[in-house]
């Protein structure tokens, strides 16, 4: 059971293959500041704006199913 992420315009949409409560984090890839972290009910998908965020390298950190997830990303201009 594994979650999926995609980005598509200013958003990170994440899908999961069963209803399941999750916590997101998003860190600053180089400082490894939280720029965002927020605990979601049972859902099977999350959708998070990015649009605040200003260019650079961030990670995405889920937390579902028991375990953390992770992976990066980069926002350009």
């Amino acid at each position: 059971l594994a979650p999926s992420a995609y980005i598509e315009s200013a958003f990170v949409t994440i899908d999961f293959p069963m209803f399941a409560e999750s916590q997101v984090v998003i860190r600053d890839a180089e400082s490894g500041t939280v720029v965002y972290s927020a605990p979601y009910d049972a859902t099977r998908q999350v959708v998070v704006n990015l649009s605040s965020l200003p260019e650079g390298l961030y990670e995405l950190h889920l937390y579902a199913f028991g375990k953390w997830w992770w992976g990066e990303f980069e926002i350009e201009e």
